[in-house]
């Protein structure tokens, strides 16, 4: 192998990054501390707003460095992601619940819900979740 062909395989070979390489999303959240994270930058993010919360006011809530979030998510617009992503899944999953909960009465009754039945329980359980 000549020198121009080392140069060329070291060239084409895949570039490792320094430092310890990103865990998945599921070994990020060993401890709790991610979603620890999550629960606190949404009750900041809620009060001072986005841009007035810092990551080193969220790590310092949550009792972390203030290094410590860039181990679970890689900005703060990322952690804003994931909080939002999170809020929804909790949205959907209560929607889902309500729903469920509303056909079980209904077949109680003997009856099947309405159109009507169905959109009263979603608007109703949806201004829950946003004013609760």
């Amino acid at each position: 192998m000549s020198v121009n062909d080392a140069l060329e395989a070291d060239a084409a070979a895949p570039r490792r990054t320094r430092g310890r390489p990103r865990k998945s999303a599921d070994e990020r959240d060993d401890g709790n501390r991610r979603q620890e994270l999550l629960r606190v930058a949404a009750r900041l993010f809620r009060t001072q707003g986005f841009d007035a919360t810092s990551t080193r006011d969220i790590a310092a809530a949550a009792g972390m460095r203030s290094g410590s979030p860039f181990y679970h998510f890689e900005s703060k617009e990322a952690l804003l992601a994931a909080v939002m992503v999170e809020g929804m899944e909790r949205a959907l999953q209560r929607q889902a619940d309500a729903m469920a909960q509303a056909a079980a009465g209904a077949q109680q009754q003997s009856r099947s819900l309405s159109a009507r039945d169905c959109i009263r329980v979603l608007v109703r359980n949806h201004f829950d979740v946003l004013v609760g």
